[in-house]
């Protein structure tokens, strides 16, 4: 993960006045067996499929992954992919931006213990 993308994230977080309640993790500082409500994930679609397992198991029940910077190309990839381990209950919203993707996924029961 970039230094720089990170600290842009802290940077929007506190502009959004909600920095004290978010707390932003590089991939490799998260510990095995934690669980949150809310995991953004702005990488490609290799890396996306690759740890759907740990995203998964790093997921509060009735938590949120939000997927940003897809391509539009990728999209039905990405979804098939997570809905398969999932169910197709999965999608709460989905944002554009000229060929960009925003996906906003709900983990239900279907996540706990996956």
């Amino acid at each position: 993960v970039d230094g720089d993308a990170l600290e842009n994230c802290r940077q929007n977080l506190r502009l959004n006045e909600v920095s004290k309640n978010v707390y932003v993790r590089r991939r490799d500082a998260v510990v095995t067996g934690e669980s949150y409500d809310l995991i953004i994930a702005n990488i490609l679609l290799p890396v996306l499929l690759e740890e759907k397992e740990f995203i998964l198991k790093s997921l509060k029940r009735d938590g949120m992954i939000l997927f940003s910077g897809i391509i539009s190309d990728q999209e039905e990839a990405l979804l098939r992919s997570y809905k398969a381990s999932l169910g197709n209950d999965l999608l709460i919203e989905r944002k554009s931006k000229g060929e960009w993707k925003a996906i906003l996924l709900r983990c239900s029961n279907a996540c706990i213990g996956y």
